[in-house]
């Protein structure tokens, strides 16, 4: 094969490599086969890093020095050429369809690699690491370039990933059709994201519904419907060459410069044989642009069942800024992270600020987009506006206080108290920008990490419109001139926003608004697609029966199945690693100790590192179930308020302000673990050099010790809640793989309320909104006929549709003054937004409990809310309950041992209430029972999402721990479900994409979190695709041989390639789990021992049907056999509809899918 010819060639002999000192390289020197175009400096102005163009074939290599596992980065300019996904289609197609990209996915398992690609407007990346070494990394870079340029993806394979029709059962028998596809399928549910529509709506009118930069480069579904496999393939001939192509490589200093060159040089020089014939095709110039008429405003549709979902509103200013340079650039996006930000900017003061505001909108964010794109739009947004705002005449009213207040920005007179108010906190974004960067040049990228965005493409990209030879990454020379300006005392914001066409000109105003019609519609259209398909099959065969047809159409399809698995059949199964990593970090260096106060600390060294951040944690599943409500936003309410220092109130504003001024990073969240039930409150401060780290300290110390929740700041605590609601709210509109999990370690945990309280979304909204009525506070004079009006509300009866009816009517709130109507329309909008969470069978129940509940709240006064606030705070910081963890330096840590000190002793030394842990009592299902008596032991669970499309299958069933390396049965159970786990060409995950029935799928597990299971999401529809992989599963061909590969899997879990933050804070969840590296160390050795074993491939195909078994429903056991196994779906009615169907026909006609909903995750 070709591959084995690229590895071969990439495997050097060993010997010394000249040094290449990146000092003493000029602009145009050749080195080892490239031009040397660039050097990077890194905050100290040193040498960091340099681009090299390969001379032969016009490939961009970026080398940075960084002290970490070898990680890549490479990059494809793929500028769409209309909107049926090309681009996007070719990510999911060249890494993992063809014997080629099989054999390349299947590298990742057994060479400890982890990666993941996503695509851009025009650039489509590939990302990597491997904690294997270099000789490894530099293997997967040939292997990787191998399957990039040289792919032998079938036509039916394309069909196939893109979107086809797969053949599903009914109910009663009969067969019929499904659009599948995982493009298709990823894109027709993210069709449905309200900003999706907001952005596609922008570019449209900003460019021109033809222009490469209004192209949907994911692919429109409507678009992807057409797209052909000659499509594909033009589409690849023309953007996949070295020319067009790049890759930034991180190495530690111990690989050198000239070893990355002559080898890349050798990869380069194989993979395309053919000296460069064309140059990228960013060398030819964007096409003009055709723009909508000035000040069009355009309100989109997306999908949703609630009509009045909060929704974005947008105001895009066209694409007339053709020329920036890196400075220019620069200053733009300070000033709209200045102007349309977070709580201190403009914007948010005239919509969102409940002191300040101008209009009542409903927003509760704003933010600022600047285009690094042709001509750089401009855009301010609003999130969360109310959906009957969203009307071009309220649209149009809107714009213009926006452009007012630029004006007013530009008006302001030189050395004005105005003009320094703003100057002052654009400086900040400065310093905090400076900083940040500074940071970012010594962080490793952890490339190869789903979620790792294009951070270091992008700011390569920026350094392109600097001049000099030498860039500095962290764009000091910009930033220096940008200081200089700004602290000039004149106005440069006049002849700026001019310049920038920002004052003068009217911007487009862009809406995106709830539809349930369109929801309905677009199923429909679905529905009747697969019936059109139907007939044209029927048509083709010459039958008139579709049932018939159907049937010819899936022997046609098994037949090519099977083709294209006899193909996988012929790839060579890589070989594992030798010496595999024996924890989970072995290169980290840690340490343990105790403080005098009695807490322990982990101190983790990184002797390059510059910054440092320290982290306490504080157990928090011991308070009482009065204090879980206010548990939940704890985070939020203690880091984003104000603080009270040396007696003195600090508003947020000038704590936002001070933080960009002083220090790296001030956070708070709650870390957890399901297995141990671990629930913690982590603060964390950092900062750069051993003063900020002090300062960032004392800063931690403000907000655990001395938040303002004085009733004088009710106004800014009831934003802050406001704001958490909204983005709970709006949770499930992400990408599903983004919360699906979510619920589903809820209902897993939901006897532990504390979990409950700090992780479930569902439980956080819920508790969200009862605080914030909590948080408001009834007129005197308007207490009894609130009250009043309450208890009518509590008594109306109806339907869903009734009540939202009702809520919608002027007359449900007539009668009441100005002051309790503002109210009785706050509950009416609140009462709305959650009748969609509530199932009808409960409905009148639940609709007096919440009336009731809001009215209770109301009642209640802020200042109470406050000290059970405060005396929840005081309840958690106790020494008992804490641990803390450090990484920095060796001298940095050396250097704040007495703040740390003082940290630690601050915190309450009396001895800590007993902890309650888990309750006892299964929340979720004991709501179920209570509607449904038929659920006494619920086996098989359903959350009803009624905005998806697809659905989402989550099992997991117990498995072996870390703990368990003296237990070989629980040991070879869980080698016995990696069989077909991974990205192996014979596993579960490319079986599945290949055949469109699902996009992130597989046999998941951990050794880690002691759990294994299956899953699966957006799927076609849920029976299907799970038939589909038990099928697969039971007809799989044993194959001694992959003991190997099961094995690799227990070596794959690591850290090493993350952030050195991420790294230490891990180790340090890991110690108070009690999982130390020594634990997983004796565990993996274990396992190295039963490879030995000659029989051990068999032994686990043994067990293969057992293990499956648990997994997967409908395979061989029964799901209420399998203990502590949970069996959870989401999706619409329709598909969880058809999961309870084939549940029925695989495990018995009594079987039950139990309905969830949001409700059930409440604590009342």
């Amino acid at each position: 094969m070709r591959l084995t010819a690229i590895l071969l060639s990439t495997l050097l002999a060993a010997g010394a490599f000249a040094a290449v000192n990146l000092d003493q390289l000029k602009k145009g020197d050749v080195v080892d086969g490239f031009r040397v175009d660039a050097i990077y400096l890194n905050d100290a102005d040193k040498p960091l890093g340099a681009r090299f163009i390969h001379r032969r074939s016009g490939f961009t290599l970026d080398y940075l020095q960084i002290e970490s596992v070898p990680q890549g980065y490479t990059w494809v300019n793929s500028i769409p050429v209309d909107d049926q996904g090309e681009p996007h289609t070719q990510e999911h197609l060249l890494l993992g369809k063809g014997t080629t990209g099989r054999a390349f996915a299947g590298l990742d398992t057994m060479w400890l690699s982890g990666s993941t690609a996503f695509t851009q407007q025009w650039r489509t990346s590939y990302h990597f690491n491997t904690q294997a070494g270099k000789d490894v990394f530099f293997d997967l870079f040939g292997a990787q370039l191998n399957a990039l340029l040289h792919p032998n993806y079938t036509d039916e394979e394309i069909r196939r990933e893109v979107r086809s029709f797969g053949v599903t059962s009914n109910p009663d028998g009969t067969l019929r059709l499904e659009e599948r596809g995982s493009v298709y399928n990823e894109m027709t549910s993210s069709s449905a994201n309200r900003y999706r529509v907001l952005f596609r709506t922008m570019g449209q009118l900003v460019y021109g519904g033809q222009h490469p930069l209004a192209y949907n480069s994911g692919g429109e579904p409507s678009g992807i419907r057409t797209l052909k496999p000659e499509d594909i393939r033009s589409f690849h001939a023309a953007n996949y060459y070295l020319a067009n192509m790049g890759t930034m490589v991180a190495f530690p200093k111990n690989v050198t410069v000239d070893e990355v060159l002559t080898r890349t040089d050798k990869i380069l020089t194989k993979v395309e044989s053919e000296p460069k014939t064309r140059e990228s095709s960013m060398a030819k110039p964007w096409p003009s642009l055709k723009p909508a008429p000035a000040g069009t405003i355009a309100i989109d549709e997306y999908p949703h069942r609630n009509d009045q979902q909060p929704s974005p509103l947008a105001f895009v200013w066209p694409a007339t800024r053709m020329s920036m340079s890196a400075e220019d650039v620069t200053l733009l996006e300070l000033f709209g992270d200045a102007f349309a930000g977070d709580a201190t900017t403009n914007l948010y003061k005239l919509f969102v600020d409940s002191k300040t505001k101008v209009m009542d909108l409903g927003a509760t964010g704003v933010f600022s987009n600047i285009d690094r794109d042709q001509g750089h739009a401009v855009a301010f947004a609003l999130d969360n506006v109310a959906a009957a705002n969203l009307t071009k005449e309220k649209i149009a009213e809107v714009r213009q206080k926006v452009m007012d207040e630029l004006n007013r920005v530009a008006s302001f007179p030189d050395n004005s108290p105005e003009l320094k108010e703003f100057n002052e906190r654009a400086l900040s974004r400065v310093s905090e920008s400076e900083r940040q960067l500074a940071n970012f040049v010594n962080t490793p990228p952890s490339w190869g990490f789903r979620g790792t965005g294009s951070g270091w493409m992008d700011q390569l990209l920026l350094l392109e419109r600097v001049p000099e030879f030498k860039k500095s990454v962290t764009l000091k020379p910009q930033m220096a001139d940008v200081r200089k300006q700004l602290s000039s005392g004149k106005n440069i914001w006049k002849d700026y926003l001019a310049k920038w066409q920002l004052t003068g000109v009217t911007p487009y105003g862009v809406g995106a608004r709830p539809s349930p019609a369109l929801l309905q519609r677009e199923e429909n259209e679905r529905v009747a697609r697969a019936d059109a398909e139907a007939k044209r099959l029927a048509e083709k065969y010459g039958v008139t029966d579709t049932q018939e047809a159907i049937k010819r159409y899936q022997k046609e399809q098994d037949a090519e199945s099977a083709r294209i698995e006899e193909e996988a059949k012929k790839i060579t199964p890589p070989e594992l690693v030798k010496n595999p990593p024996m924890t989970l970090d072995d290169p980290l260096q840690f340490a343990t100790r105790t403080l005098d106060s009695g807490i322990p600390i982990v101190t983790s060294t990184f002797d390059n590192m510059s910054s440092a951040t320290l982290g306490v944690a504080i157990r928090a599943d011991h308070v009482s179930r009065e204090q879980l409500r206010y548990l939940s936003l704890l985070p939020q309410l203690m880091t984003r308020v104000g603080v009270i220092e040396n007696g003195k109130p600090v508003s947020n504003e000038e704590m936002a302000e001070r933080l960009r001024k002083e220090i790296l990073r001030l956070d708070a969240n709650f870390s957890t673990n399901p297995r141990t039930e671990r629930v913690e409150l982590v603060v964390r401060g950092a900062g750069i050099g051993v003063n900020e780290s002090k300062r960032a300290i004392d800063w931690m110390s403000l907000v655990m010790n001395h938040p303002d929740w004085r009733p004088e700041n009710l106004a800014r605590i009831r934003d802050v809640v406001d704001q958490a609601l909204s983005g709970l709210r709006n949770t499930t509109q992400g990408s599903e793989e983004s919360w699906v999990n979510n619920p589903a370690n809820a209902y897993r945990m939901q006897s532990n309320p504390a979990f409950l309280a700090a992780d479930s979304f569902m439980t956080r909204a819920h508790n969200a909104l009862r605080l914030r009525w909590l948080l408001k506070e009834a007129p005197e004079a308007d207490r009894a006929s609130l009250t009043q009006w309450f208890n009518n509300l509590a008594q109306q009866k109806g339907s869903r549709a009734d009540l939202k009816a009702m809520l919608a009517k002027p007359e449900t709130v007539a009668g009441l003054s100005e002051a309790a109507t503002a109210i009785a329309k706050d509950a009416a909008k609140d009462l709305d937004l959650t009748l969609i969470e509530i199932p009808d069978s409960s409905l009148a129940a639940d609709w007096t409990y919440l009336v009731t509940a809001l009215r209770d709240d109301l009642m209640t006064p802020p200042a109470q809310a406050l000290a059970q606030l405060d005396g929840l705070r005081n309840a958690l910081l106790h020494r008992g309950n804490a641990r803390m963890f450090l990484v920095s330096s060796k001298a940095i840590q050396n250097a704040l041992a007495p703040a740390v000190d003082s940290l630690a002793s601050s915190l309450d030394a009396s001895a800590v209430q007993s902890l309650n842990g888990s309750s006892g009592a299964p929340i979720v299902n004991k709501r179920l029972h209570a509607r449904d008596a038929s659920a006494t032991n619920p086996v098989y669970v359903g959350l009803l999402a009624p905005n998806m499309k697809g659905g989402v299958i989550i099992t997991s069933v117990p498995s072996a721990h870390f703990a368990d390396a003296d237990n070989k049965e629980k040991q070879l159970d869980y080698l016995a479900t990696r069989l077909h786990a991974g990205y192996g060409a014979h596993g579960i995950f490319l079986k599945t994409l290949a055949n469109g029935l699902a996009y992130s799928n597989g046999l998941r597990g951990s050794v880690q979190s002691g759990r294994t299971g299956y899953y699966a999401e957006r799927t076609p529809e849920i029976p299907q695709t799970v038939k589909f992989v038990v099928d697969t599963l039971k007809s799989a061909e044993r194959d001694p041989r992959l003991g190997d590969y099961a094995v690799a899997q227990v070596f794959g879990e690591s850290r090493a390639a993350a952030t050195y933050e991420t790294r230490a804070e891990s180790m340090a969840a890991d110690l108070a789990d009690r999982q130390p590296p020594e634990q997983v160390k004796k565990f993996r050795a274990s396992i190295l021992e039963l490879r030995k074993d000659p029989e051990l491939g068999n032994k686990l195909f043994d067990r293969k049907d057992a293990v499956y078994g648990r997994l997967l429903p409908g395979y061989n056991v029964k799901g209420k056999d399998v203990p502590d196994a949970i069996y959870f779906t989401i999706g619409p009615d329709k598909q969880l509809d058809a999961w309870e169907a084939y549940l029925k026909i695989a495990e018995g006609a009594d079987t039950k899918l139990y309905r969830l909903y949001a409700r059930d995750f409440w604590m009342p």
